[in-house]
């Protein structure tokens, strides 16, 4: 799913759930 997203993973958060990763990515993702 990372990988499809196009995001790349970073230590951090690597560390975060899955759900905390989605809203991570949303919230880069967001203009």
């Amino acid at each position: 799913m990372r990988q499809v997203l196009g995001v790349e993973p970073t230590e951090g958060m690597l560390e975060l759930s899955d759900d905390n990763f989605i809203r991570e990515v949303w919230n880069r993702a967001k203009p």
